[in-house]
């Protein structure tokens, strides 16, 4: 009984003790340590309140975590403005040549009555404000080892938009028709024109101007005069794939007028392979004697574009 009363109050003695505060001096020197803002001398100071005062070093640490300054927050960063770059403009798509070639066969009345092979290329370039435009064609039919249909054309026209619907034109032509009269014929023409239909199952350009040809014929007799030169081109698509167009040029002049014209009717085979019916009639108002006046070329061709 003895010795349990003993233990009993040696524990209650350092519970008393462990529960007293710390002294004054003590606590206001750690205090002035952790306010020096020196973490080193806060840490020395309470290492040495530790050593001084072991029994109460529960209550220094306890005092000097409270009094060890908390870090502030950072503050967030500052709003990063989007800046917002304007896209790059998109480069202007090119002006490339597009364009078909036809190959087949021809049937010409009028002079001569032949059957013979047909050839043709036509090729256009498109920009915002110039269009080029180049044809060649050929018709060539032997019969009894002699030539009896020889005709050759090759034409450009360029086109500068002026307006919403207007161009100006300027188009050079040559042509050689020997069975038709001459041996060749060049033809120039400065203009204006106007889509007076733009939609995209129908088109129609009318053009006029004035123009100037020289013709050298096969009797050796030669004509150089003023023309004026009118044309109309139209297109009629009624659907995918199937195209009605036709192309008709005058020059009207005092000696010599001629009319030109060709309606074609085309259909889609398959990719760029097109089959094409088309019709040309050409008519001299005051041809060689004894020539006709109006000559017809029908041809059946195979048509690649590209």
């Amino acid at each position: 009984m003895r010795k349990t009363g003993i233990i009993l109050t040696t524990l209650l003695l350092g519970t008393a003790a462990n529960a007293e505060p710390l002294p004054e001096a003590l606590e206001k020197m750690i205090r002035a340590a952790a306010q020096s803002g020196d973490p080193r001398v806060l840490e020395t100071t309470v290492g040495l309140a530790r050593r001084t005062h072991p029994e109460q070093a529960a209550d220094v640490d306890r005092l000097a975590a409270e009094l060890v300054p908390q870090a502030p927050e950072p503050p967030p960063p500052p709003p990063v403005a989007a800046v917002v770059l304007p896209e790059p403009p998109a480069p202007k798509p090119s002006a490339v040549w597009k364009g078909e070639a036809r190959a087949g066969g021809s049937l010409t009345t009028g002079n001569n009555d032949s059957v013979g092979a047909t050839l043709g290329l036509s090729l256009a370039r498109q920009s915002a404000l110039w269009r080029h435009e180049f044809k060649a064609s050929g018709d060539y039919s032997k019969e009894n080892g002699l030539v009896s249909r020889e005709r050759y054309l090759v034409s450009h026209q360029v086109n500068r938009r002026i307006g919403e619907r207007a161009y100006a034109l300027a188009v050079a032509s040559w042509e050689q028709d020997r069975i038709g009269g001459f041996d060749r014929r060049f033809s120039e023409a400065l203009g204006v024109g106007v889509s007076a239909i733009d939609r995209p199952d129908i088109d129609l350009d009318l053009e006029g101007g004035p123009g100037w040809r020289q013709t050298w014929f096969v009797d050796g007799s030669e004509e150089e005069t003023l023309a004026w030169r009118a044309a109309v081109k139209a297109a009629w698509r009624p659907r995918d794939g199937v195209s009605l167009t036709n192309e008709t040029t005058t020059y009207l002049q005092d000696e010599n007028s001629t009319l030109a014209s060709t309606t074609a009717l085309t259909f889609k085979l398959i990719g760029g392979l097109s089959t094409q019916a088309s019709v040309l009639v050409k008519h001299e108002t005051s041809p060689p004697i004894p020539l006709e006046k109006t000559d017809t070329t029908t041809r059946m061709s195979v048509v690649y574009a590209f």
